[in-house]
């Protein structure tokens, strides 16, 4: 075959993860790797892929890629591996695609080109007027349209609860100046500023190793594929599956079900009015100390 196809879905954090696949995919297949990707942002001029295609896109590539390409395509969230051995999705990704043998224990890291100095210069200009900024990242995919959507953000679990964020910000202004990183379209924090950029230019931002402290979505996975250690906070979900040792992770262990991963287990947790699982024990889990949080800068 010519080319190894490899798909991946999911949010740009996922996306980001994805990379840490495609040096196993080289060797292993030793093809022209072509990535179909619901977020392109991470496999930019990245060494290892030939083409990469946005997923919504593709209906002009099944001739001249498809058919000569050796498909990998599956869901890691749904992998033994992950649900049941408990082993970190990156992992269970290359257990399930058969990119190394089951036994094998290692630690691979996502990796993501550097942007051409043009790009980086964009974002530079916003930041060196910035006096020693201090990135938070305080929810993961959320667009804020209106009200209801951004009270709706506090209520997934991994998210910062509005309680914190603002104690977080409070202290982090003693010495820094608080950026907030978050989707368009912005919405304004008292006491902070909002990082003015593009997806892109937000997985960029990681490479210049502002100290951080993020949550389990896109920054975190960013900040590790520049290898820049930041602080992340955990509530439901894991470290242990879906982080990295190169950064400060924080857990509260505090609940009768600590992370328990819901509702992101994407394995049907949905209520019968189309509502993803409700926590029953007040999310205790997202009680972080911020005191303890600041030690750790």
């Amino acid at each position: 075959m010519e080319y190894t196809l490899f798909y991946v879905n999911g949010g740009l954090g996922k996306n980001i993860l994805a990379t840490a696949l495609l040096p196993y995919i080289k060797e292993k297949y030793d093809n022209k790797i072509v990535v179909v990707a619901s977020w392109i942002e991470p496999f930019k001029e990245h060494p290892l892929v030939d083409k990469f295609f946005k997923a919504t896109s593709t209906f002009n590539i099944y001739d001249d890629i498809v058919k000569k390409a050796i498909i990998l395509k599956s869901e890691p969230y749904d992998s033994h591996y992950f649900i049941h051995k408990q082993k970190n999705l990156i992992t269970s990704w290359l257990y399930q695609l058969n990119l190394i043998d089951n036994k094998t224990t290692i630690d691979p890291q996502p990796f993501v080109t550097k942007a051409q100095q043009i790009i980086l210069d964009t974002i530079n200009e916003q930041f060196e007027t910035i006096e020693k900024p201090f990135l938070i990242q305080p929810f993961g995919g959320t667009i804020f349209n209106n009200e209801t959507a951004y009270q709706k953000s506090f209520e997934q679990t991994r998210n910062m609860s509005e309680s914190f964020l603002a104690k977080a910000i409070d202290k982090i202004k003693e010495n820094y100046t608080p950026v907030i990183i978050q989707s368009k379209p912005h919405r304004s924090f008292h006491n902070a500023i909002n990082a003015n950029l593009n997806e892109y230019q937000l997985v960029q931002l990681a490479s210049f190793g502002y100290p951080a402290l993020l949550i389990d979505s896109s920054m975190q996975h960013a900040y590790a594929a520049f290898n820049n250690p930041a602080t992340v906070i955990w509530s439901g979900t894991s470290p242990d599956l879906l982080g990295y040792r190169l950064h400060k992770n924080i857990r509260v262990n505090n609940c009768l079900e600590p992370e328990c991963h819901r509702p992101y287990s994407f394995l049907g947790d949905m209520l019968d009015n189309h509502q993803t699982w409700q926590c029953p024990y007040g999310k205790t889990c997202q009680d972080h100390d911020i005191n303890l949080v600041i030690k750790s800068f």
